[in-house]
């Protein structure tokens, strides 16, 4: 009788770490990088300048409704998924095309709030914040796509660490720009933060190869297209989890709900406390930083090692 092929082991740790040399991971670390930065510079760094311009905590509070633009991103996702964009669809493709829109957008809305005074003009400023969170999540809406579409399941927790690590780096370079205000002034902070924006334009064109994009059958009208995109998708989800639907709500509810409201407000206190931007930035965002790194490397292998649900009750203890 032949042996039996088992097709299930697992990979060891060497074969798990080479998974992070292979091109696309490049790729997946400099879009985790485009990803990160807009969102780190809206929903926490603004709040420090805004403060430290005089803004009152309550117009502070309510600026952040602009964020919400990142949680209801599933509205237009269906359009970033199948409208194609004249002559950039045919040159770059579906995906590549709507992660250059996505750039350059925010590309737009920094150097608006750099143009800004928010002391003086703060409808300015709240208008190049949602310039910058619209098109950050547009750009969010197609670098997850392009992931899910660009490498097969078994290495999606790889991709999904690459893409952490790179975001960190994005928070690294969000607390350099605030030492820069401080050093400088924040309307070059915002230039220096445009630029660097600027550098994922290459990574789009030079890096990043488009995904094998598979065309949905178009819904017939507006109800079709409701119940393709947003009833079908929930009742699947419902469907698989069962009972278990309102616990996992609950939690994912809850998960983040410090960052969420405290974090917002975390940076105007470090304003009112008297610590410097150059301070806060090199501090909560640099130095604090790497371990956080290591953490998404090793949480890669280790999902990889033992399995996704393992690692993360495993992460949920150590919490």
């Amino acid at each position: 009788m032949g042996t039996k092929t088992n097709h299930s082991a697992k990979p060891s740790w060497g074969e798990a770490f080479r998974i992070y040399f292979q091109p696309i991971m490049l790729a997946m670390l400099f879009l985790g990088f485009a990803s990160g930065l807009p969102y780190m510079m809206v929903f926490q760094k603004m709040s420090f300048w805004l403060r430290s311009e005089g803004i009152e905590r309550s117009t502070i509070g309510f600026f952040y409704w602009v964020t919400f633009f990142y949680s209801f991103k599933f509205i237009w996702a269906p359009v970033v998924d199948r409208v194609k964009l004249p002559l950039l669809t045919n040159a770059l493709g579906q995906r590549r095309s709507w992660m250059l829109i996505g750039i350059i957008g925010t590309i737009v809305g920094m150097l608006i709030c750099g143009a800004s005074d928010p002391s003086e003009n703060l409808i300015l400023t709240v208008g190049g914040a949602l310039v910058i969170a619209f098109f950050g999540a547009t750009l969010d809406i197609s670098i997850d796509a392009w992931r899910i579409e660009s490498a097969p399941s078994s290495e999606q927790a790889q991709m999904a660490a690459v893409y952490t690590l790179g975001y960190r780096f994005a928070i690294i370079a969000s607390g350099i720009s605030m030492a820069v205000a401080g050093w400088i002034s924040w309307p070059v902070a915002f230039i220096v933060l445009a630029g660097l924006m600027s550098l994922n334009i290459l990574t789009v064109l030079f890096f990043v190869r488009e995904s094998e994009h598979r065309e949905a059958k178009p819904a017939r009208d507006f109800a079709a297209a409701l119940e393709q995109y947003v009833v079908s998708p929930f009742m699947s989800f419902v469907n698989r989890l069962g009972v278990w639907i309102i616990p996992v709500l609950i939690v994912v509810c809850f998960y983040r709900v410090s960052d969420f409201t405290m974090g917002v407000m975390a940076y105007p206190l470090y304003s009112d406390l008297g610590f410097t931007s150059a301070q806060v930035g090199l501090t909560s965002s640099f130095w604090g930083v790497w371990i956080t790194i290591v953490g998404a490397i090793i949480g890669g292998l280790v999902v990889v090692k033992i399995g996704m649900m393992r690692s993360l009750l495993i992460g949920a203890i150590i919490t």
